[in-house]
């Protein structure tokens, strides 16, 4: 196995650890620095960069953003909706499937207005904490309200009792069947 001390860390490591070289006459070759080593390197100068000139640089974002309000919306969701495996069409599929209404309360979530988003930014991805399984498309009071339960069924009911309790004896048809 091929070695090579790292310049910044010193450390001896396996060439498959370093980077390399991508255009110049050095191309292919590794880099000085092993890949941990790289990172570190530049989100240091990125620091510095940022120091030298915050304002500049957080009034550029600013500005940009607002010119740009499809490409950070684009971003925003493709990232959210990559953490459960989902892309764009996959959650438009679920959505129509479910009428464009909440998975759990069955009505339309209320609308988020940034930057003129449109009916993707109302739901919230329901999933398995255990198992990362999406289990549906929820609003927002559902998804803080399923959320505050920690997916336990038995809380719920419990919840669900004690709200039929303090609302008089009527009973819902579906605590009904889940009491019987």
């Amino acid at each position: 196995m091929e070695t090579k001390v790292c310049k910044r860390c010193g450390e001896e490591k396996a060439l498959s650890e370093f980077g390399q070289v991508k255009s110049g006459p050095k191309a292919g070759y590794p880099t000085l620095l092993c890949s941990g080593c790289q990172g570190a390197a530049r989100k240091q100068r990125g620091k510095a960069v940022y120091a030298k000139d915050k304002d500049a640089i957080k009034a550029h974002l600013v500005r940009w953003r607002e010119n740009n309000p499809d490409k950070v919306w684009e971003h925003s969701i493709k990232r959210r909706l990559g953490k459960y495996g989902l892309t764009l069409d996959s959650f438009h599929a679920k959505a129509e499937q479910q009428n464009f209404l909440c998975a759990v309360c069955h009505e339309e979530p209320k609308p988020r207005v940034r930057h003129g988003i449109d009916e993707f930014s109302d739901f919230f991805v329901d999933h398995d904490h255990e198992t990362g399984a999406v289990r549906g498309l929820v609003c927002i009071r559902c998804n803080s309200a399923l959320e505050m339960l920690r997916d336990d069924v038995d809380l719920a009911m419990k919840a669900a009792l004690y709200l039929e309790h303090h609302h008089g004896k009527r009973k819902t048809p579906a605590l009904t069947r889940a009491v019987a």
